[in-house]
């Protein structure tokens, strides 16, 4: 349980067990992908040939699926992951505090955070949902303040 009294560390919360694909990925195989392994978002990378890494790039949820792809007719067989990824991706460092966590996530209107270490590597995603699951009431209550 988090408490803001014992604040723990946002990357003891984060999922590693998440998904990424590269940015030229069909949108159709990102939500075959999504489905298959049961996940709400996806980490979008870029293939940086020159520095000799995959640098996270952008994030797809449901709702960008949803706002960009659906609502607006368009073919998910046409369109690649960088075409509908949120941009630019909003991360946290894994030694950031649950309650800052949320406030960053409250701030920007979103319910997922990849959490990074130092170097920028992506090491998990924390949801909003997860983290209010262990809050305590006193914690909530400080948020909506």
């Amino acid at each position: 349980m988090v408490s803001s009294k014992t604040p723990g560390r946002i990357i003891d919360y984060a999922d590693k067990d998440f998904v990424s694909l590269d940015e030229n990925t069909l949108v159709a195989d990102a939500a075959r992908i999504m489905y298959e392994r049961g996940v709400c978002s996806v980490i979008v990378t870029h293939n940086d040939v020159e520095r000799r890494l995959r640098q996270s790039v952008g994030m797809i949820t449901a709702r960008d699926f949803l706002q960009r792809v659906v609502a607006q007719s368009k073919g998910p067989f046409k369109l690649a992951a960088k075409d509908i990824m949120s941009t630019p991706l909003i991360t946290i460092n894994k030694e950031t505090l649950t309650n800052d966590a949320i406030m960053l996530m409250k701030s920007k209107n979103i319910a997922r955070l990849p959490v990074i270490n130092d170097s920028g590597e992506v090491l998990g995603i924390v949801s909003l949902r997860s983290l209010v699951g262990k809050a305590s009431q006193e914690d909530i209550n400080s948020i909506s303040a």
